[in-house]
């Protein structure tokens, strides 16, 4: 048989739980945000980075002549384009001086992650796959997705040559 003394040390007393209990409180009222937060940027990154790989694709399939499988008398390149305020993008062939819908693909983001403004990326082609440039709208070359009112990242594309510059996500002030 154990003595009275004893039996009182094997179990925790109400402050020590207590004391527990709030240090606990107090760790996930701190993390609950910074893991909120993280995520936020890791989406916008990933949205970034998914646009940078589409560009580069676009660029590819235009400097290989790679036409799609639907009718295309006159194949001019590859169109990468979205809308202010999309959470989707698109990449499409250029048949005849115009987007060719049956070859469309669409690209979508995060339902928070949008583009501040609309875009359109042309990877043009003359004879033999041979990649003439690109045309970017707008002009400076700078698409910017947003994560609702947290974070941006910037992706350039040089008018002319067409290569593509990763940014960097940046907290919003």
């Amino acid at each position: 048989m154990l003595p009275i003394q004893s039996l009182k040390s094997l179990g925790f007393t109400l402050i020590e739980l207590l004391v527990v209990i709030s240090i606990m409180g107090l760790v996930l009222a701190v993390s609950v945000p910074a893991y909120s937060r993280f995520q936020k940027q890791q989406a916008t990154e990933q949205a970034g980075k998914e646009l940078v790989s589409v560009l580069r694709l676009a660029q590819k399939k235009a400097s290989a002549g790679e036409k799609p499988q639907a009718a295309c008398t006159v194949f001019n390149g590859y169109i990468v384009s979205a809308a202010a305020n999309a959470s989707s993008y698109t990449l499409q062939a250029k048949c005849d001086n115009a987007a060719h819908a049956d070859s469309a693909q669409t690209f979508f983001m995060n339902a928070q992650v949008k583009f501040t403004s609309a875009f359109a990326v042309t990877y043009s082609v003359v004879n033999m796959g041979i990649v003439q440039g690109a045309t970017v709208d707008p002009a400076s070359g700078e698409i910017e997705i947003r994560f609702a009112t947290d974070y941006t990242y910037t992706v350039t594309v040089v008018p002319g040559t067409g290569s593509v510059k990763e940014g960097e996500v940046a907290a919003l002030p």
